[in-house]
């Protein structure tokens, strides 16, 4: 559903290009999106995450409004490049962070962090909460972990990605006909 969810949205949004979405409609969109995600996606609604997150893209494809001119400033630009190599990378620095932690515990007998159940998405999840140091060193070890994955994430970028997408762009070139072999595989065509 996600993947046809995002064809309809991009033919949504290329029929209605001349549309100028407001930054009120970005502002709205946003709260419907976190509203949707907070008390819907996991529920008896959650098949309409296509249709919600396809709109929020059409919405913003637009890049009319003044969160859009945002999202255009180099930092977000960035972040985007590198968004696959952050959802590859974010669960297994996450993890290996837990795993620190513990043996730091384990080793010194301090207590670092509690568990503490939550409620996400009408669920109940456990998980830790570091303690020590108070709320300013644990929001100091959030910035680190932010900055830590977007650093690995660069670098798996730099040294896995754009490799990757190299040799696979030569291997789809060499796949196609002798007279399609020109056509660029990463550039999309002009509409």
């Amino acid at each position: 559903l996600g993947f046809i969810g995002g064809h309809f949205a991009y033919l949504v949004w290329r029929r209605a290009r001349w549309l100028q979405i407001s930054t009120g409609i970005e502002l709205s969109t946003i709260l419907v999106v976190s509203l949707f995600t907070i008390y819907l996606a996991n529920g008896l609604f959650a098949f309409l995450a296509p249709v919600v997150f396809g709109g929020a893209v059409v919405v913003f494809a637009h890049e009319s409004g003044a969160i859009s001119r945002l999202l255009r400033a180099r930092f977000f630009v960035m972040l985007g490049t590198f968004s696959y190599s952050i959802y590859m990378t974010h669960w297994f620095l996450h993890d290996s962070f837990r795993k620190v932690l513990n043996l730091v515990e384990q080793k010194t007998g301090v207590t670092l962090a509690v568990p503490m159940q939550l409620t996400v998405a009408r669920r109940l999840v456990t998980t830790k909460i570091v303690v020590w140091g108070g709320p300013f060193f644990s929001d100091l070890l959030l910035v680190l972990f932010i900055t830590a994955v977007i650093g690995v994430s660069a670098i798996a970028f730099r040294f896995i990605e754009k490799p990757g997408q190299k040799i696979f762009g030569r291997l789809a070139q060499r796949a196609l006909p002798p007279g399609e072999r020109s056509v660029s595989l990463t550039d999309p065509k002009p509409l």
